[in-house]
């Protein structure tokens, strides 16, 4: 069991409407926690952020991420590189459908506008998750796709977020899934990338499974096929998350 370093703390400045979904990333005594944030940008969600020291300590006010703000930006993600950058991805909601991210520096500054995470936009793209290579100033990103069966989809970022490799499908064809979501995604320092996330099958018996796959990150090449990690069979399992040893 750990000690406490730190009371519980609001993280939010605005308290008017709802915040949730919240997500964190951390690095070396400093961490960035994102939400969603109802109305407070003048139109539905939007996504906010703040950064923190080691010891919980705000380093300046809240402030939005997304530029676009009609319609809905939700579903937050956020992983820190190891030289300190911040990648800040969410599900927006206006016409495009897309899934989008915003880089911001050591300091809380934005290096980026909004960056388009998928090639596409002709299906609507959500649940995006983001993670940091532990040795390297880059990203992987995971996100889900209306396509048919709405499969997951994969890619590569660089520290700006800019797309390093075409955007690879981890659904499997052939699988029996009716639905496809909430992929979490995570790298280790030796170049595997490992991408979860929920299925829901054609058996009705059978529900929501977490299904993952692993494959190496420098050409994205798939190591395994789909697997179920062993786990309580019964009922429904849903939303994973993943988090990488140290060393590994």
């Amino acid at each position: 069991q750990g000690n406490e370093a730190k009371a519980e703390a609001q993280v939010n400045q605005v308290t008017a409407g709802k915040q949730s979904d919240p997500a964190v990333a951390g690095g070396p005594n400093r961490f960035v926690v994102a939400w969603t944030s109802n109305g407070q940008d003048g139109s539905l969600d939007g996504v906010y952020a703040r950064s923190f020291d080691g010891m919980g300590n705000a380093q300046g006010d809240e402030y939005r991420v997304n530029e676009t703000t009609a319609g809905k930006q939700n579903q937050p993600a956020i992983a820190m590189s190891p030289g300190g950058n911040t990648l800040v991805a969410w599900a927006d909601g206006t016409s495009d459908s897309d899934v989008k991210a915003r880089v911001y520096g050591p300091t809380g500054q934005p290096m980026t506008g909004e960056l388009a995470l998928a090639t596409s936009t002709a299906m609507t793209q959500s649940y995006p998750s983001v993670a940091a290579l532990p040795n390297a100033n880059a990203y992987v990103a995971a996100w889900r796709s209306d396509a048919a069966g709405h499969e997951v989809l994969v890619r590569k970022l660089s520290e700006l977020g800019a797309g390093q490799s075409d955007v690879v499908s981890v659904s499997e064809s052939g699988f029996l899934y009716k639905d496809q979501r909430a992929p979490t995604v995570a790298v280790t320092a030796s170049g595997r990338v490992l991408v979860c996330w929920e299925a829901n099958t054609l058996a009705v018996d059978t529900g929501w499974d977490i299904v993952c796959r692993l494959y190496q990150y420098s050409d994205l090449a798939p190591l395994t096929t789909s697997f179920k990690p062993p786990a309580y069979d019964l009922g429904a399992q849903r939303r994973p998350d993943l988090s990488v040893l140290a060393g590994t």
